[in-house]
């Protein structure tokens, strides 16, 4: 089975890097939206008991301290 038609949208921790560094986040809950998509993804493709979907619904606390930093660092310094 090949990933991108199991899932509705892909969604991948490297294009989140890419995102947050493009700015293309504006709040701290576009993050935790695309985190939530990855946990949908994980249990989707692998199978909600699999240990894969288990990490990723790990993942959000680790995963959001170093973006709500950077979202902070960019609000504070973006000119609208």
């Amino acid at each position: 089975m090949y990933y991108n038609t199991m899932v509705a949208l892909p969604m991948s921790l490297s294009l989140m890097k890419d995102r947050l560094e493009q700015g293309y986040y504006r709040q701290v809950q576009g993050v935790m939206g695309d985190v939530a998509t990855i946990q949908g993804n994980a249990q989707a493709f692998n199978g909600e008991d699999s240990q894969v979907a288990e990490m990723a619904a790990g993942c959000p606390p680790v995963m959001l301290r170093p973006c709500t930093h950077s979202l902070r660092s960019f609000n504070m310094t973006a000119s609208y």
